[in-house]
């Protein structure tokens, strides 16, 4: 069985119980984050839940260090425009950072200024960047050719990294009616692939996709 994974704010982690958490088969999470304090966390992500938060991101490191790091931790930290130097040396990002042995700081270092705005769904401040839209032509996008998606509503999927109202082409049936491993093997989804590959007929959704990964 291959370890679950997926990116988080971890803003609703006290609702979990520990030990349910650590066995759910969970082995590497993202962190999406920022440690600037109560008002930047609320302007940033739209909701004030600083504190929480950052009391859930303490657990989970203590918790996982006393699991002997079951859970691969990685953080993506949060630009805000201000200065690195205000950033890194937040108490806060400093009491993550030292948990963290230095791999929070580490990360941050590494950090782009280029983000996505979700096909126009969110609107970046001006010291953001759209990422390019790189050349796509016979070329799928690796993750048509990775996993699948299982929305809330039964539909099976291969990129909820866009077509998050589950309404595309790339919606190749119904887990309520076949088993995951028969859409896989679909012939909607070898199409998809190969009219890309072969015919460069590509989805409409990843046109302009600036996710786009090969």
């Amino acid at each position: 069985m291959k370890p679950v994974w997926f990116t988080t704010t971890l803003q609703h982690l006290h609702k979990f119980d520990m030990d349910e958490f650590f066995g759910s088969g969970i082995g590497w999470l993202v962190i999406s984050s920022m440690f600037l304090g109560r008002e930047k966390y609320k302007e940033f992500f739209g909701v004030d839940s600083y504190e929480q938060t950052l009391k859930n991101i303490l657990m989970l490191i203590k918790e996982n260090e006393k699991r002997k790091k079951k859970i691969h931790l990685n953080f993506s930290i949060k630009t805000t425009g201000e200065p690195d130097e205000t950033v890194v040396n937040h108490p806060d990002f400093k009491l993550v950072d030292g948990l963290m042995g230095g791999k929070v700081l580490q990360g941050f270092k590494n950090t782009g200024f280029f983000v996505d705005d979700w096909h126009g769904a969110v609107k970046l401040p001006k010291y953001l960047h759209k990422r390019p839209l790189y050349p796509r032509f016979f070329r799928p996008c690796r993750i048509l050719c990775e996993r699948m998606i299982v929305y809330s509503n039964g539909k099976v999927g291969l990129c909820n990294c866009r077509d998050f109202e589950a309404n595309s082409d790339l919606i190749i049936g119904d887990i309520s009616k076949d088993s995951l491993k028969d859409l896989w093997n679909s012939p909607k989804h070898a199409h998809l692939i190969n009219d890309w590959r072969r015919k460069n007929i590509t989805p409409a959704i990843c046109r302009t996709c600036r996710h786009y990964v090969y």
